[in-house]
């Protein structure tokens, strides 16, 4: 569990992003937060709006690798990133997906995996994901912004609106952050995203939009007859990729019959 706090729109709402992401540092190493402004020169010269992203980290994987947010940056040390993303959850399949890319890619870490896609896939990058994730993107070559949710929003995203300005967060509390929001604003409307859907949105436009890239289509009324065998398949599966991390994994279980 990780926590994301993001502004974008307007300027100088650094600190609104660093008392949001104070409100949610529960969710990772309380002494161990990261706001980043995304550098002016990254954004084209028109816009005189600012991208904040707020971060506090629990580390799995790549415990000691960069905190977020990660970039498409050619190198660790390179000046010329376009994409930015922070991501709370796990990507399984980024050890595929690195290998697939190994050219193109720098890094250890699973969300890592997530500039660099959309880099080749544009919003398409999400359907390459296999895990449970919300994620915060940002392309200043283009000043869209993204932030989705995976396919049964295990991990879920918040947002709202104050004229052109939009606030993201990983928990409805992390809005307590903003100075006197509520207070000024208290019919806001805060919304969570949708279970496999994004929204997108121009830097400095107050128009937005809501997408499904993910639908689970209508239930059979043939379904095929359950697979003992085929189920434990699945269920092993499910459970061996969730078991990917850097420090050891102790498992506790508590049943009783009845």
């Amino acid at each position: 569990m990780c926590g994301v706090t993001a502004s974008i729109g307007g300027s100088g709402n650094a600190n609104h992003v660093h008392g949001m992401v104070e409100q949610i540092k529960h969710r990772g190493d309380p002494d161990n937060i990261k706001v980043t402004t995304v550098p002016r020169h990254h954004l084209s010269s028109a816009v005189v709006d600012e991208v904040v992203f707020g971060f506090t980290r629990l580390p799995i994987i790549d415990v000691n690798g960069p905190m977020q947010p990660h970039t498409n940056a050619s190198s660790e040390v390179s000046n010329d990133a376009t994409v930015y993303s922070c991501v709370n959850g796990e990507i399984f399949n980024f050890a595929a997906l690195r290998q697939q890319h190994k050219n193109r890619m720098w890094g250890n870490s699973d969300t890592g995996v997530v500039p660099f896609l959309y880099d080749f896939y544009g919003l398409d990058f999400v359907k390459y994901l296999d895990g449970f994730y919300s994620i915060v993107l940002f392309d200043s070559k283009t000043n869209l912004f993204v932030a989705c949710v995976d396919r049964m929003a295990v991990k879920p995203l918040f947002y709202c609106q104050v004229g052109k300005i939009f606030y993201i967060s990983s928990e409805l509390k992390g809005f307590l952050g903003v100075p006197n929001l509520l207070e000024q604003y208290p019919n806001i409307e805060i919304k969570k995203l949708a279970p496999g859907s994004m929204i997108t949105g121009r830097l400095g436009s107050v128009d937005i939009k809501f997408s499904f890239y993910y639908s689970f289509g209508a239930i059979s009324q043939n379904p095929v007859m359950p697979c003992p065998i085929r189920y434990r398949e699945l269920l092993e599966g499910a459970v061996k990729k969730r078991l990917i991390c850097d420090p050891s994994v102790r498992v506790g279980l508590s049943f009783r019959w009845y």
